[in-house]
């Protein structure tokens, strides 16, 4: 065998394997920079305030208060939300939002207390009532357009 045929083929077989580690190398150094960069600091989510007023989930809370026969309801998302509750067998409105521009609406944080004679078709047979409610989002003219998709909770009155 030849110096020239020897020297080469062991370089021939390394090589490769180094040239992957260092592309390797390359590529997890560019994507840990990346990474880094991408990630928010504390100062960039403390500087801009918060308008939700402590509002952290995303749902409106309803309660029974069987007693006073009365519901109530708690606005806990960050949006504006319209809402109608009516009895469990009345559920078959089809129109979105259900009472058009009637609704009545709770701002974030906000609540309200429905005494059952308030509930659309509600009986004192009534053992089930259903909110529906939706959120808002407030258009460049003032107005409110309801978005998404109606939500429904049920509650045992």
């Amino acid at each position: 065998m030849s110096p020239i045929s020897m020297h080469t083929a062991p370089r021939g077989r390394r090589a490769p394997t180094v040239r992957v580690l260092a592309f390797l190398a390359c590529v997890v150094s560019a994507w840990a920079m990346t990474a880094c960069a991408a990630a928010p600091t504390a100062s960039d989510t403390d500087q801009t305030p918060s308008t939700n007023r402590g509002i952290v989930s995303g749902t409106l809370e309803v309660t029974a208060n069987p007693a006073d026969r009365v519901l109530t309801l708690r606005n806990t998302t960050g949006a504006d939300v319209g809402y109608l509750v009516v009895e469990r067998d009345m559920i078959t409105v089809a129109l979105f939002p259900p009472c058009g521009q009637r609704c009545p609406i709770l701002a974030p944080g906000a609540s309200v207390t429905v005494p059952y004679t308030a509930i659309a078709g509600y009986t004192p047979q009534a053992r089930e009532a259903r909110v529906l409610w939706w959120s808002y989002r407030r258009n460049a003219d003032g107005t409110r357009s309801a978005q998404g998709a109606t939500q429904t909770t049920s509650i045992t009155l």
